[in-house]
């Protein structure tokens, strides 16, 4: 058994992924909320939040209540760009594949 969550064997991993989805729609929490939300007590929350926090992944709000941070903003961002590189890309690896290919002189 990992942690003190409800659930025996639960990773760190799907706590802080079960923490993160609960902001998935856009919404604030306090870190009660967010344990019941969870199921993963309110301490460990509270730790594993502090963590996220340091790392950007999390705000922390003057009311004590959580959102998305920077970093999570940041790799939103770089996923909704990689639709609208696509198309770019393709066409230049178009271009490149029908250019005659340079042999070079040995």
């Amino acid at each position: 058994m990992s942690g003190n969550s409800s659930e025996s064997g639960r990773s760190v991993t799907s706590k802080i992924a079960a923490i993160l989805l609960t902001f998935a729609d856009g919404t604030l929490h306090p870190l009660t909320e967010i344990s019941g939300l969870t199921g993963i007590p309110t301490s460990t929350v509270h730790r594993l939040v502090s963590e996220l926090v340091a790392s950007d992944f999390l705000e922390r709000t003057d009311d004590s209540q959580y959102r998305v941070g920077v970093s999570l903003r940041a790799i939103s961002a770089a996923a909704d760009a990689l639709p609208r590189l696509r198309k770019p890309a393709e066409r230049t690896m178009e271009d490149v594949s029908l250019r005659p290919a340079r042999v070079s002189a040995s």
